[in-house]
């Protein structure tokens, strides 16, 4: 008995560890932030969230939405002087010592603000900007409302503790995927250090050092392929922190909120990259996979018209390692009857079931082409005029573009039908030359055969 159940051990005792670390390395990781989001930042797939959608506050990684909006609308060069209240300093709060009246400029403010989550750099951006910090904070919010960061809403540049000063995890990496558009954010967001020249009121320089451990090849939170990263602080807020990745050609954004440690929100950092990157693959579900939808146009109560659906694209994910392509599930956006003027999306949507415990279960969409007959019966306001007026455009770009091709084969036609001729003509004069040498050859063999007999 006792051979039997240790020959049992050590077959089975492998065949439960290899099942436990599979299990261990597809399940997501546990967290201490209380909030969190990994995000793919080409597509913008959500791969992971926990509270993603609950609004925390964010302390300095406020500064993404200030350095991406100073880059937006001023120049590197582009001189600033510091304000009184832009230069108000608290001896609990992050600032590089600016001073009332000090010459500097914004390329100088947004390292400043970026590496060092400098607060005075931020408020002398904001004024350079919006003229004032409260002015500032408006654009802030109307471009985070612009980008669908809907769940936002600042109140300063730097991210300092305000009651009204909130955002979430899903928002956070909506506004940095956006800043990652930007190539001098980009440059900023993924520098190790920088120097700030002597001013005019400073005569020493003063550097500055990305705050990230994860940049840092001599700090044990070190991680191979980090792009860039701001983190962040207050008693309120706890530790919050942004980091973008690439591995293999891909770039993840993480975003953790309200960790209570500042180890805690590196680890978790970690371990979502890791899940993201090792328990993910691309996938591709193609045009023809996903079949044809047939929507009815309806007129006063009746079908004036039957139209195909067909998605534009392929549609490209990614997928987690444990599930396959038929657990994605496809949904077209527009019913089955449409009442002609009616506002419907024409999109594909990809999901997973709700109860997918590995990845987030909303996968993305795919618009739907659109022929003639869709686009004349979808107008909201102006209803089938306005789809015959842009059917009559569209025919009359047709009938150009058949004009112009026309003449084009016209005045091919035209050139060969010339160079024919000219072949032709060229032959015949060649063939009239030959025939008259013939000739000439004939007379003088006749003169010659005369003089002969004579």
């Amino acid at each position: 008995m006792r051979k039997i159940t240790a020959i049992l051990l050590a077959v089975l005792l492998p065949v439960w560890l290899a099942i436990g670390a599979f299990a261990a390395d597809t399940a997501p990781p546990a967290l201490e932030s209380t909030a969190a989001i990994l995000m793919d930042a080409q597509t913008g797939q959500i791969l992971y969230g926990k509270n993603m959608e609950e609004q925390r506050y964010p302390a300095s990684i406020t500064k993404i939405m200030t350095v991406l909006l100073a880059l937006e609308n001023l120049q590197l060069t582009d001189q600033a002087t510091v304000s009184e209240d832009a230069a108000i300093q608290y001896y609990d709060v992050t600032h590089i010592g600016l001073v009332p009246g000090e010459t500097v400029t914004v390329e100088q403010m947004v390292y400043a603000a970026m590496l060092m989550s400098a607060n005075d750099a931020c408020n002398v951006l904001a004024e350079k900007v919006a003229g004032s910090q409260e002015d500032f904070a408006q654009m802030m919010n109307d471009r985070a409302q612009k980008i669908g960061a809907t769940g936002t809403h600042f109140t300063n540049p730097s991210g300092l503790p305000e009651d009204d000063h909130y955002t979430t995890a899903k928002d956070m990496a909506l506004i940095t995927r956006e800043a990652l558009q930007n190539a001098e954010f980009t440059k900023v967001f993924g520098t190790l250090s920088y120097t700030m020249e002597p001013t005019d009121k400073n005569t020493e320089a003063r550097p500055f050092i990305n705050q990230s451990d994860m940049m840092k090849k001599n700090s044990p939170y070190y991680c191979e392929g980090i792009v860039g990263g701001k983190l962040g602080w207050t008693e309120e807020a706890g530790n919050t922190m942004v980091t973008v990745a690439q591995r293999d050609g891909r770039e993840l954004i993480c975003v953790v909120l309200d960790c209570a440690s500042s180890a805690g929100k590196y680890k978790d950092t970690q371990a979502l990259l890791d899940y993201g990157f090792g328990s993910f693959s691309p996938a591709t579900i193609k045009r023809s996979m996903m079949g044809t939808h047939k929507v009815e146009i309806q007129k006063n109560g009746k079908t004036s018209a039957t139209v195909d659906c067909l998605a534009e694209n392929d549609f490209t994910f990614l997928l987690h390692n444990s599930l396959s392509q038929q657990d994605v599930s496809i949904t077209y956006g527009p019913p089955a009857v449409v009442a002609e003027g009616q506002e419907v999306d024409w999109n594909i949507y990809f999901s997973l079931p709700e109860d997918t415990s590995v990845m987030y279960p909303v996968l993305g969409q795919v618009a739907i082409q659109q022929d003639q007959t869709l686009l004349l019966s979808e107008s909201g306001e102006g209803g089938t005029w306005e789809g015959i007026l842009w059917l009559l455009q569209e025919t009359g770009r047709l009938l150009l573009t058949m004009a112009i091709g026309a003449l084009i084969l016209f005045v091919v036609i035209t050139i060969l039908l010339l160079i024919r001729k000219w072949m032709v003509l060229r032959n015949r004069k060649k063939h009239r030359k030959m025939l008259l040498q013939k000739r000439a050859e004939l007379e003088r063999l006749r003169r010659k055969q005369y003089d002969i007999k004579l």
